[in-house]
């Protein structure tokens, strides 16, 4: 994956990054954000990870 599309996936992921912040950032960096971006939404889908509703 080139630095570019990291970056598109981060944008997906993260509305608010902007891409002139994240090229700063090498691409390994890049990855590692984007993994943890990734791992944070697939916890937030895990039924798991919701919060029992209050009665």
């Amino acid at each position: 994956m080139s630095k570019r599309e990291i970056i598109d996936r981060i944008m997906e992921i993260n509305s608010s990054a902007r891409p002139e912040f994240l090229a700063e950032f090498s691409q390994e960096c890049l990855y590692e954000y984007m993994d943890h971006l990734n791992e944070v939404l697939s916890e937030q889908h895990d039924p798991a990870f919701l919060e029992p509703a209050l009665v």
